[in-house]
């Protein structure tokens, strides 16, 4: 017996005593240690796993779904998912029997020959089995593949997303070998790409037009990048480019057609516009069905979806349409041009974009659209959108409508403040300001955009120069929104460290001398403080709601504060002989009246002097941070500090 063979050892396999017994795979499955074992190549057990039994066990468990009497989890989701590992482990022995035998192969793609639809679950067990056989055997399953015509057998099958996704890795090919040219050789013969458009029709449910769109993108554009380009030039003639747009432009289409036809539209102009539009059929076809877009893009519908919040919804055709046409307005030749000045295209943009105002992809959109313009566009589109379509006018009377909303709402606000007990107000979540405009900031970025270009123009200048208020707008308004926008997050400007230094509140905070009506015991308590400052004496008295402190004393100067029950608080001052004094209550901040204190004695007495601060109190002594007691300068605590070290160190 080895080392490895002592049970003894930490080395010794767990499952070692059932591989020399008689077991089964189920038996197997229930030991904790089963699949680091597979993945340690034991030699025994690999030796189980091999054989044809235990294959045909292995693939049962993963490809027939159990009856709907079955009831036991072991046998409805352990066991085919322990199944699925043991394919994931990617053993030689089982991948290599799989590969060469045609039955095993007969039974994994007789899968796809269920009826609809197809379990999702056991459509990923599926697809891992063939990703390991494409990954480790490429070319014996391609050709099998390519033999029985399997590729039409997965596009009756593409509600399944798992199966979609391996579709795809087939129709790349294999990275590491050269079969990608085999591949495109037969999807040209078996003509792939029109059945795949083909199932955009109205008898397939939406997760078909979902997952055929996915897959002639993703693979058009990875044959685009490559030098076997059959599946792109395929999706791009012609013959196909028109059956798109005919799916499209149909009236009363079902919306999943039309929104994945829109999606194919665009990814195929997409990756066109990496090349030259001009060159391609594709632009050929644009100038014939552009009308015929804009029809769509202008009607109304008679049925739209409001909402109680945003109003009138855009709609995804409409939005797809929009994002066509602001990819095609990039070309920038003459017959675009001359058609989206003759039919308002960019007009009705412009017209849309204030209409959607809370639709951000819409402002994304054509925000980014007018910005490319002005970088890159012609000056006769500058100049039409600027006077034509009055751009900055248009930014201007919304902004002026924000601020105007905005002000309303402010007096609204505090008009339903008046009358409220402040005190418990402020602890209280403060009332919501409703968002007035989604495209405030879109209109920034334009409104800056106008500037730059009109710093760069002589013409655009003069245009900016006529529109009214413009400068106003941005020497005002633009230019403090910008300050806030580059302002560093956490970082306060010069004008608000010096409000807050002085004033010592914010938006959220009371203002106790003007609020008399909220806090009548503190009226006429700032003029009293006001008479008592002098040239000599100066000294910050901050009041709390709850507490009253005194701070900051000047050390020429002698003061006293003197808590009695009389009196809820005296203040003396006294400077070279002149002496002045106020005291107040809880009540009024008058002498002569009662405090609100039924049991309160000699509360304490303060004496300041040049060298010496002391509390003295009846009870205690506290100390000066904000409690009660004695406290002392920092050079006499020094002192103190250094003896106790001395008497520690003897």
């Amino acid at each position: 017996m080895t080392f490895f063979d002592d049970p003894d050892s930490i080395f010794f396999s767990p499952i070692q005593k059932l591989l020399e017994s008689e077991f089964t795979l189920e038996d197997l499955f229930e030991q904790d240690e089963f699949l680091q074992e597979c993945k340690y190549l034991n030699q025994v057990l690999i030796e189980f796993l091999t054989k044809e039994e235990t294959i045909k066990q292995i693939l049962n468990y993963l490809l027939v779904p159990p009856s709907s009497n079955v009831t036991d989890n072991k046998i409805c989701i352990k066991y085919p998912f322990l199944s699925s590992e043991v394919i994931g482990c990617e053993i030689f022995g089982i991948v290599e029997e799989i590969s060469i035998s045609e039955s095993y192969m007969d039974t994994i793609f007789a899968f796809l020959d269920q009826e609809k639809p197809i379990n999702s679950v056991y459509a990923g067990y599926f697809a891992r089995i063939i990703s390991v056989q494409l990954k480790k055997r490429w070319d014996e399953t391609w050709e099998y593949i390519k033999k029985n015509k399997i590729l039409d057998k997965f596009l009756n099958n593409l509600e399944s997303s798992a199966i979609t996704d391996l579709l795809i890795c087939i129709l790349i090919g294999d990275e590491n070998s050269f079969t990608l040219e085999d591949v495109q050789k037969t999807v040209k013969e078996q003509n792939i790409v029109e059945k795949i458009i083909n199932l955009l029709n109205e008898e397939k449910p939406i997760q078909y037009h979902r997952n055929s769109t996915k897959i002639l993108l993703e693979v058009a554009t990875f044959c685009h990048n490559s030098s076997y380009k059959f599946f792109y030039e395929e999706l791009t003639s012609e013959k196909q480019i028109n059956k798109i747009f005919d799916l499209v432009l149909i009236a009363d289409t079902k919306k999943s057609i039309s929104d994945s036809g829109f999606k194919i539209l665009i990814g195929i102009l997409d990756i066109i516009l990496e090349d030259s539009l001009t060159e391609h059929v594709f632009y050929k076809i644009i100038l014939k069905k552009m009308e015929d877009l804009s029809r769509v893009l202008f009607e109304k519908k008679k049925k739209s979806l409001k909402l109680n919040f945003t109003g009138e919804v855009l709609g995804s055709d409409k939005y797809r349409i929009i994002k066509f046409f602001t990819m095609v307005a990039r070309v920038q030749t003459e017959e675009i041009e001359k058609y989206l000045f003759e039919s308002k295209i960019i007009q009705y943009l412009i017209d849309i974009f204030f209409q959607y105002k809370w639709n951000n992809f819409l402002h994304n959109l054509i925000t980014n659209f007018i910005n490319e313009i002005f970088e890159n566009g012609t000056e006769n589109v500058k100049e039409y959108i600027l006077i034509n379509c009055d751009l900055p006018t248009k930014i201007l009377s919304n902004i002026q409508l924000y601020i105007d909303e905005k002000e309303e709402i402010e007096k609204k606000e505090l008009k339903d403040l008046e009358g409220i007990d402040l005190i418990k107000k402020k602890y209280e979540q403060p009332p919501h300001l409703p968002q007035l405009f989604g495209y405030l900031e879109h209109l920034i970025q334009i409104s800056n955009q106008i500037v730059l270009i009109s710093s760069r123009s002589k013409q655009i200048q003069e245009i900016m120069e006529n529109v009214e208020e413009w400068d106003l707008y941005v020497n005002s308004f633009l230019s403090q929104q910008n300050q806030i926008s580059n302002q560093k997050m956490g970082e306060k400007n010069e004008e608000s460290m010096v409000n807050s230094s002085t004033n010592g509140e914010n938006d959220n905070q009371i203002n106790f001398w003007e609020d008399n009506e909220s806090f009548p015991n503190l009226k006429g308590l700032k003029n009293t403080i006001n008479n008592i400052e002098n040239e000599t004496f100066n000294e910050n008295l901050q009041l709390d709601q709850d507490n009253f402190n005194t701070t900051n004393f000047d050390q020429n100067t002698s003061n006293e504060i003197n808590f009695n029950e009389d009196t809820f608080g005296s203040f003396t001052s006294s400077n070279d002989g002149n002496k002045e004094e106020f005291s107040f209550e809880i009540g009024e901040f008058v002498d002569g009246e009662t405090n609100d204190f039924d049991d309160f004695n000699d509360f304490g007495t303060f004496n300041q002097e040049n060298d010496n601060n002391t509390f003295d109190f009846d009870n205690d002594q506290f100390s000066n941070d904000n409690d009660f007691g004695n406290t002392k300068n920092d050079q006499v605590e020094e002192e103190e500090n250094e003896k106790i070290e001395k008497n520690e160190q003897n």
